[in-house]
């Protein structure tokens, strides 16, 4: 594989916490939305959303009550920056920029890939949890 073989657009077919006890969840849902989009220049950009989030009663961005901002903020992921190859390793490198979460700007976010059937998964390492580490694991389908 090669850094050209990330290069394209990418669509959301499934996401999973899968934790060291064996439980599985789906935090984007089911049926989840999602867009990534790798460039020839080395930039980047992810976008992943539940496809059932509330919409705000009051039609009004700045005016979301408590509870339509939190479903909001929980049911998405958005970031974007460049990115690095490393094949030896089986590692792509999300070198973030802007990000809906705050804490992730300016930092580097690790995935382990593998290639399969016009398709690409990407990992995350174990990260610690209450009970048990938990692994998010997505694959994505190369658009056309």
């Amino acid at each position: 594989m090669s850094v050209n073989d990330f290069i394209g657009s990418w669509s959301l077919i499934a996401c999973e916490a899968r934790s060291s006890d064996g439980e599985v969840r789906t935090p984007y849902g089911e049926n989840p939305y999602g867009m990534l989009m790798y460039g020839g220049d080395g930039r980047l950009s992810v976008l992943i959303a539940k496809r059932d989030r509330p919409r705000f009663e009051s039609n009004d961005l700045m005016r979301g009550t408590p509870d339509e901002l939190k479903a909001a903020f929980e049911g998405f992921t958005g970031y974007c920056g460049t990115y690095e190859v490393d094949t030896e390793k089986g590692t792509v490198t999300h070198k973030l920029e802007g990000s809906w979460f705050p804490n992730w700007e300016n930092t580097d976010q690790v995935r382990n890939y593998r290639f399969f059937d016009n398709r690409l998964e990407l990992t995350t390492e174990p990260r610690p949890g209450r009970r048990a580490s938990w692994t998010l694991a997505l694959v994505w389908e190369r658009l056309a």
